[in-house]
């Protein structure tokens, strides 16, 4: 009976996280992926090698990855499972340089890594559930902005001046276009929402009428 209802529990959480996958957890708060993490712990002790634990697992793998600050932990924790190549500001925060962590070590790190990033995500909840939706960042100025036809899409430089259209940002002088396979040739440069400062910077500093404050406010 005891079983039985554990089951049920788990169950239960995966038509959770099913009915809320299909607008991408968009409405799930930080605390309740606290409150489902915990309870997938108590769920690991006693029905680990179950389909229905294991099916969990993989739905909360989901969340973790669409999630803010949870998305940021597991790509922490995946650098230092494979000794990948850590931001500069995630070795500021842990104190942990670049370089492979044994399992023990890696599992303390990734508690007091996630307990510091929720701590500072809380008071700023309502604007992760914007950021969280964003996959790439392009930092450029508004100069292009009224140009952007209904499609509201960016074109590549390479294929606006192939069309015989003058490009209203991006590089055409330098490295970006040097070459037939450079990146602004055929695509657009980007970078992750953890870089938005990077992207916020270099937008500012290649405009220097550009209205925006000389730091990221975000």
């Amino acid at each position: 009976m005891i079983t039985q209802l554990g089951i049920e529990n788990i169950k239960a959480d995966i038509t959770f996280l099913t009915k809320n996958e299909t607008n991408r957890f968009a409405d799930m708060s930080i605390d309740d992926v606290i409150q489902l993490m915990l309870r997938k712990k108590d769920h690991k002790q006693k029905f680990k090698n179950s389909t229905e634990y294991q099916e969990l697992k993989g739905r909360m793998k989901k969340v973790k990855m669409a999630k803010l600050p949870f998305r940021i932990v597991e790509l922490v924790n995946e650098s230092w499972k494979y000794g990948k190549c850590l931001p500069y500001r995630v070795e500021l925060n842990t104190g942990v340089r670049d370089g492979k962590l044994e399992s023990q070590q890696r599992k303390k790190q990734k508690r007091i890594f996630r307990s510091k990033l929720i701590t500072q995500a809380k008071p700023h909840e309502d604007a992760l559930h914007i950021f969280e939706q964003i996959n790439l960042l392009h930092g450029t100025n508004s100069a292009l902005l009224p140009m952007i036809d209904e499609t509201l899409e960016l074109i590549p430089s390479g294929r606006l001046l192939d069309q015989g259209r003058a490009p209203m940002g991006g590089e055409i002088d330098k490295g970006g276009m040097r070459g037939a396979n450079t990146v602004n040739q055929h695509t657009l440069s980007a970078d992750t929402i953890r870089n938005i400062s990077l992207c916020w910077d270099y937008a500012f500093r290649i405009s220097n009428r550009a209205a925006l404050p000389k730091t990221c406010p975000l």
